[in-house]
C-alpha cells in the first residue's frame, strides 16, 4: 500500500484516499491554465517522485493534445459540470413528486441494502474511474460501493431518499448533503426500467424541497457533461451550469516498484 506521508513536489497534492483505495501513489497537479512546457516539467518531477497517476482539472478553453504529456500516457477522462441553482422562492410542491405508482422516502440510518448498493454503482456510469480501465472494474465498483454506505450511515450525507415502486422494488436514490448552506447531490440513480417516467425528477424536487426546509439558500450538484440525461434534468429543474473542467488521467511510463 503507497504510504500516506510521501513527499510530492511543488504543485501537486497527494491523494491518500484515493492511493490506499486504488492501490498506487496517485497526486492532484493543481494548476489547471498550465503550458505544454509546464505540464511537462511537472510531470518529470512527478515520475522523480514516483508518482503512477496523476489527476489533473484543466482548463478546458486549453488546447490539450496527447504531446503535451510524452513519455506519459495521458487521456480526457471527464468533463466535469458543476450544476447550481438558488432556492429562494422555491415553491413547495403541491402533490408528490414524481409517478404516481412510485413513492419517494427518506432511508433510514444504516448498512445500504444490495439494490442501493446496485443503483449506485450504477450512478457511475459516466464516471471518470469507470472510464480508466486500468484502475480496474472492481475497485471502480467498490469505490461506489463505499460511497452509498458511507451515505447511508450519514457519513458523507445527511438524507438518503430512496424511490421504490408498488412492489416496494426499490427504483431510484438521491444522496444529499448540507455543508454552509448549501444543498449538495451527490449520487442521484434511476433503475433501468423506470428511466423517463419522471422518478428522478420527483428525487430531485423532494431533495431541492429538503434542502430549502434545513435551511440552504442554494443547491450545488456534479455530474459529467457526457451525461446528457442528467444534464437535461439539472437544467429543467431550474440549475445552471457554472463550472467546467476538463479532467484528464495521466499514467507514468514507469513501473510501480517498491
Amino acid at each position: 500500500m503507497p504510504p500516506t506521508d510521501r513527499p510530492v513536489p511543488a504543485g501537486f497534492r497527494y491523494l491518500e484516499w484515493d492511493s490506499a483505495h486504488f492501490g498506487l501513489p496517485i497526486a492532484r497537479l493543481l494548476d489547471p491554465r498550465l503550458s505544454q512546457d509546464g505540464v511537462r516539467h511537472a510531470l518529470a518531477r512527478a515520475e522523480q517522485a514516483r508518482l503512477q497517476l496523476v489527476y489533473w482539472p484543466a482548463d478546458p478553453s486549453l488546447p490539450v493534445t496527447d504531446e503535451w504529456f510524452a513519455p506519459w500516457t495521458g487521456f480526457l477522462a471527464d468533463r466535469k459540470m458543476v450544476y447550481r441553482r438558488s432556492l429562494h422562492g422555491l415553491s413547495r410542491p403541491t402533490t408528490a413528486p414524481g409517478p404516481h405508482d412510485v413513492t419517494i422516502d427518506a432511508f433510514p440510518p444504516g448498512p445500504a441494502t444490495p439494490e442501493l448498493v446496485a443503483l449506485a454503482i450504477a450512478a457511475g456510469e459516466y464516471s471518470r474511474f469507470r472510464r480508466d480501465g486500468r484502475l480496474g472494474t472492481a475497485r471502480f465498483q467498490a469505490l461506489y460501493e463505499i460511497w452509498i454506505e458511507r451515505s447511508t450511515r450519514q457519513e458523507l450525507a445527511d438524507l438518503v431518499l430512496v424511490a421504490s415502486d408498488r412492489s416496494g422494488r426499490t427504483v431510484g436514490l438521491a444522496t444529499v448533503a448540507l455543508r454552509d448552506s448549501v444543498g449538495d447531490i451527490g449520487l442521484l440513480a434511476v433503475d433501468a426500467s423506470c428511466r423517463g417516467r419522471g422518478v428522478g425528477t420527483g428525487l430531485v424536487t423532494r431533495a431541492l424541497a429538503w434542502m430549502q426546509e434545513a435551511g440552504a439558500s442554494e443547491s450545488t450538484v456534479v455530474t459529467q457533461q457526457d451525461n446528457l440525461a442528467a444534464c437535461r434534468l439539472y437544467g429543467q429543474l431550474g440549475y445552471l451550469p457554472s463550472e467546467v473542467s476538463a479532467l484528464y488521467h495521466l499514467w507514468s511510463p514507469t513501473p510501480n516498484l517498491p
